[in-house]
């Protein structure tokens, strides 16, 4: 089949877990389909090019994807204008759900067409609309109603979304996200590592300040591996405050994990997570994982009592969660041995057979 994935972030270009997703699934499914990603032109050169066998459609500059804290309305519409002029001729069309627009556009460009799309949700924010915009917030809610409508199938990357989703009334197959667990075995350890680890974006919902605040005054250290808005407000935090944290900006892959193997914990305190791949890849290395209890948080779901601790967004509860664990080597060890267990079923090579015989089904239907 000849398959695109449209998104306007991707990897390695920009970090997260939906241009992860995109990507690890891309590069498997060459081994039997043609496969296309239509994104921003975030390299130099051509604005087309092959990487790994899957070719890249960079269909416009890429723009500032956050203001003011914020994904940008106008990085939204920039990408999904530039939608228009691709054809679009594909058996299956894969789209990630954010920004919504890019969803909308390509639903105009292939209602009459032979080409069948899904949607991949990685998050349903509901009510966190009026919340994330205030007032604007119920235009959000609208948009994020109606987008489900559009496609021929719609897949949830946690069950967590999929119930969500089905509170607005559309079902969906849940196709988790995953990880590379060879890659991450032969990766070796970093010589220093820390208490507590961070990895992730630097913005206001992953609450990377409470986790500064928790290691405040302690002798607890503290590696950030990140950018985002927040990450010069984050720097002076560290500098104000009494703390042991090193900020490393973003790494490569390699070392990213090799931090996660050296460090003790790896802590994920957001309020807001769609999945969680973070604390996949940490559980992968064998370190215990830290998260908080908060309802919009799918990795809270991820972590069990014998992988890591699940506890309240509040800097002295993430505090004591640390040392639960790192002073205690016993416990510290079972947990290790358990979260790479734990890990083992959420491979990318399984996730990509899951995700191939879901587009043949839908190809299939006609």
């Amino acid at each position: 089949m000849k398959i695109a994935y449209i998104t306007d972030v991707i990897y390695p270009w920009t970090i997260g877990g939906a241009e992860k997703r995109t990507w690890e699934l891309a590069k498997r499914l060459t081994q039997e389909h043609e496969i296309h990603i239509i994104t921003m032109k975030w390299w130099e050169g051509p604005k087309t090019k092959t990487k790994q066998n899957v070719t890249l459609h960079g269909i416009c500059k890429p723009i500032e994807l956050y203001k003011n804290d914020r994904r940008s309305i106008k990085e939204a519409l920039h990408f999904s204008t530039h939608l228009l002029k691709p054809k679009m001729d594909y058996d299956i069309i894969d789209i990630n759900q954010f920004p919504y627009f890019p969803a909308l556009t390509t639903y105009l460009k292939t209602k009459l067409k032979n080409t069948k799309t899904i949607i991949t949700w990685h998050e349903v924010w509901d009510e966190y609309w009026l919340e994330y915009l205030g007032k604007p917030g119920h235009i959000g809610r609208i948009i994020e109603k109606i987008t489900p409508h559009t496609p021929n199938h719609n897949v949830s990357v946690s069950k967590t979304t999929q119930q969500k989703l089905s509170k607005l009334g559309h079902q969906s197959t849940v196709i988790p996200n995953g990880i590379d667990l060879k890659q991450i075995q032969e990766i070796e350890p970093q010589p220093e590592g820390y208490d507590v680890l961070y990895v992730g974006r630097l913005i206001k919902e992953k609450n990377v300040d409470t986790l500064i605040k928790a290691t405040e005054n302690t002798n607890l250290t503290l590696g950030i591996i990140g950018t985002g808005p927040q990450q010069q407000k984050l720097q002076k935090l560290t500098q104000k405050t009494n703390t042991n944290t090193k900020m490393h900006g973003n790494t490569e892959y390699k070392t990213l994990i090799g931090y996660m193997k050296s460090s003790k914990t790896l802590a994920l305190p957001s309020s807001r997570e769609g999945f969680g791949i973070t604390a996949l890849e940490a559980m992968a290395t064998g370190t215990p994982v830290i998260t908080v209890n908060e309802k919009n948080n799918a990795a809270k779901h991820l972590v069990t009592q014998k992988t890591g601790i699940t506890t309240d967004l509040n800097p002295n509860k993430i505090k004591k969660a640390i040392q639960k664990i790192i002073e205690n080597p016993e416990k510290q060890r079972q947990m290790s041995l358990n979260a790479k267990k734990q890990a083992e079923k959420y491979d990318w090579n399984k996730i990509a057979k899951k995700t191939d015989k879901l587009y043949k089904k839908i190809k299939e239907k006609g």
